[in-house]
């Protein structure tokens, strides 16, 4: 889990980005998955939404990935209360591909009757109306 957090410490703008985003599917390989699940509670993924924002289609379509990995071993409630607002502006992202991450991730949500209806009082589904 240390390498994770360091691969995710150093998406700094400026570094190289691309790189970085690469190695973190081979470095979860490594982990079993319930060392996923227990770490990703302690490891803020904003580094990889704020790659969502750069531009690169490259590095949108690896961000994208990577999120879609990451974000399947957490706890929806989790998704919603840390990443709640990134995903309301990924609902009007240029580009496709995030707009597809965010729908997963909200599906993910509304399976849960108490989940949903946060979803629907912190009006995220307005975006996607």
């Amino acid at each position: 889990m240390d390498k994770l957090s360091s691969l995710l410490t150093s998406l700094e703008p400026g570094s190289d980005r691309l790189a970085a985003l690469e190695a973190v599917k081979p470095a979860l390989s490594t982990l079993s998955r319930q060392e996923l699940v227990d770490g990703l509670r302690d490891v803020s993924l904003l580094p990889v939404f704020d790659c969502l924002n750069g531009g690169e289609p490259s590095l949108i379509q690896a961000a994208c990935s990577v999120l879609q990995h990451l974000l399947g071993f957490t706890d929806p409630a989790l998704v919603l209360e840390r990443y709640g607002g990134l995903m309301v502006h990924g609902l009007v992202h240029q580009d496709e591909n995030v707009v597809l991450l965010i729908l997963k991730q909200m599906s993910r949500c509304i399976l849960d009757d108490e989940l949903a209806l946060l979803v629907i009082q912190r009006d995220m589904v307005r975006p996607v109306l």
